[in-house]
């Protein structure tokens, strides 16, 4: 769990390097691929997708979740499966990441922008990657069940 624990305080701190370079950098939006992706700044007061959310609801909640998560993968993450480990950090950074915002300057940076797609920053990215993962690994260990399996004998 260590090793994964200095994984995440790493992505921690390339979010929040990021966010900070974004702040001082973008002051007008720099299209990469023009009107597909670009660098822009953006603030978020709500959660995801900027749902708007009272912040003294959004950090305690989110305290909450982190604290719950952080001892519930502890105690019941099999820690020899690298897919859950990887979970557990990319889910742990992106919280983190997101949490460290809202308490030190009340709303997420965000500064990446595709297409239609709301604005993000890294932390959704580990977050998202997390649900992928997640996804992936319910899919691909369900049972499979043949068409004989399925009819009564």
């Amino acid at each position: 769990m260590k090793k994964y624990l200095i994984i995440a305080f790493f992505l921690v701190l390339v979010d929040q390097l990021t966010k900070m370079f974004a702040e001082r950098v973008l002051v007008m939006p720099v299209d990469i691929v023009s009107g597909w992706f670009q660098f822009v700044l953006r603030y978020n007061t709500g959660i995801a997708f900027s749902l708007p959310v009272p912040m003294y609801l959004v950090i305690p909640l989110t305290i909450i979740f982190i604290t719950l998560g952080t001892i519930l993968s502890y105690l019941y993450l099999n820690w020899e499966n690298k897919l859950y480990s990887i979970f557990f950090c990319l889910v742990f950074s992106g919280a983190i990441g997101n949490l460290i915002d809202r308490i030190v300057i009340g709303r997420v940076i965000d500064f990446i922008k595709i297409w239609l797609w709301p604005v993000f920053n890294l932390a959704d990215i580990y977050i998202t990657i997390a649900a992928l993962i997640l996804i992936y690994d319910t899919i691909s260990n369900r049972p499979t069940q043949t068409i004989d399996d399925s009819i009564p004998s």
